[in-house]
C-alpha cells in the first residue's frame, strides 16, 4: 500500500466531493494502490475494500478512532472511543471470494458483493 502524500490525499478529497460514498472509496483506494486499474479495484468484495481503507486509515491517522453517535430515539449523543483493530476483520481471499453451498441436493456458487454491484443496484 502506498503512503499518499498530503497533496494526493487533498486532491483526492476534491475529486470525491462530488461524488457519492462508493465512488469516493474507490477514489481513496485509488490513491493508495495507484499501479491498480480503477475496474481491478472495484472488484474487490466489499469487506476487502472496506479492510484496506482501514488500513490506509490507520496507516494515515494511527490506530486510535473517536466518534459521536446519536441515539435516533432520544437524540442523545453517546462518545466512542476504539482502536482499528477493534473492528478489524480478516476477510478470506484477496478480495474476489466464491462461497459454495450445498443444501438438499442443491448446488449454489456464490460471489460476494463489490462496489461495481452496490452501484449497479441504485448505490451512489
Amino acid at each position: 500500500m502506498h503512503r499518499p502524500s498530503v497533496l494526493e490525499l487533498l486532491a483526492a478529497w476534491e475529486r470525491g466531493l462530488e461524488l457519492g460514498p462508493i465512488a469516493r472509496a474507490l477514489e481513496l483506494l485509488g490513491v493508495a494502490f495507484p499501479n491498480t486499474p480503477r475496474e481491478e479495484l472495484a472488484s474487490f468484495t466489499i469487506g476487502y475494500r472496506d479492510g484496506l481503507l482501514l488500513e490506509l486509515r490507520e496507516l494515515l491517522f494511527g490506530p486510535d478512532m473517536a466518534g459521536v453517535a446519536t441515539c435516533s430515539g432520544c437524540g442523545e449523543q453517546l462518545d466512542v472511543i476504539f482502536k482499528a483493530s477493534d473492528v478489524r476483520v480478516n476477510p478470506p481471499g484477496d478480495g474476489d471470494s466464491r462461497l459454495e453451498l450445498h443444501e438438499a441436493g442443491y448446488d449454489l456458487w456464490l460471489r460476494l458483493p463489490n462496489s461495481r454491484d452496490l452501484i449497479a443496484a441504485g448505490g451512489v
